[in-house]
């Protein structure tokens, strides 16, 4: 078994054949959730990181499943600003960086 190297900052991303019964659950969900492929990779380090805890990922799922087209009637535009302020409370870096640039955008088409 090959030991995890730090591959999201400081966090040592776990590879997927050694997840656990429920963390390959709990992938499963957020892959479906991001509308992405069967057996894709997670896309990002968020998703990266709370695959360690199956309960949590399983909840954001979820709430990713809720807040993607056709689920609701908000543009990205707006998803994203509801981002930002719903986690600006924790004043997380990564997020501000990886979401605060798509509000500010001036085509609010959606493009989903």
């Amino acid at each position: 078994m090959s030991q995890a190297q730090p591959t999201v900052g400081r966090f040592a991303e776990i590879p997927y054949d050694q997840f656990t019964p429920e963390q390959q659950e709990a992938c499963r969900s957020l892959i479906d959730a991001e509308g992405l492929e069967p057996g894709a990779a997670l896309p990002s380090a968020p998703l990266k990181i709370w695959i360690s805890n199956p309960k949590l990922s399983k909840a954001v799922a979820s709430l990713i499943s809720h807040l993607r087209f056709p689920h609701n009637s908000l543009s990205r535009r707006e998803r994203e600003l509801a981002v930002c302020i719903l986690t600006s409370k924790w004043h997380t870096p990564y997020t501000i960086y990886a979401h605060e640039r798509l509000p500010r955008i001036r085509n609010s088409a959606r493009d989903d």
